[in-house]
């Protein structure tokens, strides 16, 4: 009996986790639609008030609604074994409100398929204000293995929504970590790093990110820096300080009001 092909293990599928309808949703569905019409979506609709399985009328969309919410790492994961499922060889991440520069799926494409050592890769991005769209600040994190490694020790250095992964590694090292509901993306950049696989970033503009410049609330910032310590104390290196540094800082980071933080982020540093 013959086995057969799968057609999608050469192909990218974007995910999306979202708990509610809005027009940040549709503002996203567009920009990917608008950077390439033929692209497969999976979104998870984790619990909204009104269903989402109106998008499911593109026949590119694939909505998996949630009877309840889960929040984003656990909705994520139900998004990842679908795909899984339907056999993908990349995933694309984004999240409600975000926009893709045109070309972004086919650069992202092509710099894996051109680095096949390369298992994640995001890219820089203009943060814009949720409210204007005015445009920010560049976040123009580092972009190569060495320089990304370096840095993953004090923080993630590369956007969540900016991610463009090969699905074999959720494979390889499993999928997010479903005790961090905050910080699942950079838990697993550490896992990938510490099991040997190399991650970076496109040194090209791909994303709009959008940002509340009121900032998050003080709780949730404390919970964002909370997570981020247990990541890094996870993945400690006592014997050397280099690795360690990232304890430190984000024990000082705790203790640091917002706007000074804000004004790092400006600068790609915190």
């Amino acid at each position: 009996m013959s086995v057969r092909p799968n057609l999608n293990s050469n192909k990218a599928v974007v995910l999306i986790a979202c708990n509610r309808d809005s027009p940040s949703l549709q503002r996203t569905l567009e920009s990917v639609r608008g950077d390439s019409s033929e692209i497969a979506i999976v979104i998870v609709d984790d619990g909204s008030a009104t269903s989402l399985e109106h998008y499911a009328s593109d026949p590119n969309v694939e909505v998996v609604r949630l009877d309840s919410n889960k929040g984003l790492t656990r909705a994520l994961n139900v998004g990842l074994k679908r795909i899984q499922a339907l056999g993908y060889g990349f995933i694309c991440r984004i999240d409600a409100g975000d926009e893709n520069i045109s070309g972004r799926l086919q650069e992202q494409l092509d710099y894996l398929r051109d680095h096949p050592d390369l298992w994640l890769v995001g890219s820089w991005a203009d943060y814009v204000d949720v409210q204007t769209g005015r445009r920010l600040f560049l976040y123009q994190p580092p972009t190569t293995i060495t320089e990304v490694n370096r840095f993953l020790h004090r923080n993630s250095c590369i956007a969540h929504p900016a991610w463009m992964v090969r699905t074999a590694l959720f494979a390889e090292i499993g999928l997010y970590d479903e005790s961090f509901a905050v910080a699942q993306d950079y838990e697993f950049l550490r896992r990938a790093i510490a099991t040997g696989h190399s991650v970076c970033n496109v040194p090209k503009v791909l994303l709009k990110y959008q940002v509340d410049p009121a900032g998050i609330s003080l709780s949730r910032r404390r919970q964002q820096l909370l997570a981020r310590l247990r990541v890094q104390w996870r993945y400690r290196h006592p014997l050397t300080l280099s690795k360690m540094i990232g304890v430190g800082m984000t024990l000082a980071l705790l203790a640091i009001p917002y706007r000074f933080v804000h004004a790092l982020k400006r600068r790609g540093h915190a």
